[in-house]
């Protein structure tokens, strides 16, 4: 193959055969980085920043080379997300909710806060009526469906004939197949099958694809009606989903007004099981609960407007 140069203002890039677009969409970018308005330099570089990736895997495909791993993000604390964030429309136009994005789970001073599956888990997600937690988990329903196109996701809600639950906010969503809006009353069901499907990916019956996301509303309110039998299989199956469904690509999402031990048949480690969390406006106990041992209790305090909520996941540290 003929070795060619590609010289851009900074630079010159020697290259064989034909440039591949992902690079030279890359070089167009970076100028655009120090030529642009101020205020178009962060867009600019997000998007600089998912054209990189593509780069490595475009050079990696020319020379036979896998290209090496990021660096790990850095553990992050807890945040609180200060100033309005964006719209959803806005984060979608601008493709930030894109497939193969990491979820954007929220805004703190101003910078997304990314978190794929993988560091999610089980998540608990708390706070008191009004509090922001049914759009909070509408939001996360829809950018699951546009960001990891062959997912599957299974919503459980107790409240789904109300005007103002999550099954009729997530409902025209159903266009699509992968959602599935499931009875309350099949619950043990959908259990017993998502167990064989993790039985049958950790044993390699079945590749680990598509994802797979169980998110149930009310979650205190659906332990009640289960039987001692069928919530105690619950119980294993969210042990399961923090030990093992990293491997079997599925995750979980409890959300509830509600998290002492009396609201689940005085099972405790029901809170044990979920090791991420998205805590609402709440009352400072329920805070506590689900915080136990954690330093940022107080910041509960800090929390005024629907919507507003701190964040911890599995990646983060005490």
């Amino acid at each position: 193959l003929t070795t060619h140069t590609l010289k851009t203002k900074y630079s010159e890039v020697p290259f064989r055969g034909a440039l591949p677009p992902e690079i030279a969409s890359g070089l167009v970018l970076a100028e655009q980085l120090e030529a642009r308005l101020p205020e178009k330099a962060l867009e600019l570089y997000a998007r600089l920043a998912d054209v990189n990736t593509r780069q490595l895997h475009a050079l990696s495909r020319a020379t036979g080379q896998r290209p090496a791993a990021p660096p790990a993000r850095p553990p992050a604390a807890l945040p609180v997300a200060t100033g309005p964030a964006p719209p959803f429309a806005t984060l979608l136009r601008e493709g930030q909710i894109a497939a193969g994005n990491p979820l954007i789970f929220g805004f703190s001073n101003g910078q997304p806060q990314y978190r794929h599956p993988q560091e999610i888990k089980s998540m608990a997600v708390a706070g008191w009526q009004g509090s922001g937690k049914t759009l909070t988990s509408g939001y996360i329903v829809a950018c699951l469906l546009l960001q990891y196109p062959t997912s599957e996701v299974y919503i459980i809600d107790p409240h789904h004939k109300h005007a103002e639950s999550l099954t009729t906010l997530v409902k025209p969503l159903a266009v699509t197949p992968r959602l599935h809006l499931i009875n309350p009353f099949d619950t043990p069901a959908i259990l017993r099958t998502l167990n064989t499907t993790l039985d049958d990916r950790l044993e390699n019956r079945q590749p680990s694809e598509p994802p797979l996301f169980l998110i149930i509303d009310e979650l205190a309110r659906l332990g009640k009606s289960l039987s001692d039998a069928d919530f105690n299989a619950f119980i294993a199956f969210l042990e399961r989903c923090t030990e093992e469904t990293r491997k079997a690509n599925l995750c979980f999402w409890g959300i509830s007004q509600k998290w002492s031990a009396r609201n689940f048949k005085n099972r405790k480690d029901i809170r044990e099981c979920m090791p991420s969390l998205l805590i609402h406006k709440t009352k400072q106990g329920q805070a506590e609960l689900l915080l136990e041992g954690r330093a940022e209790k107080k910041l509960v305090q800090r929390l005024s407007h629907p919507g507003e909520a701190l964040l911890a996941t599995s990646h983060d540290t005490d």
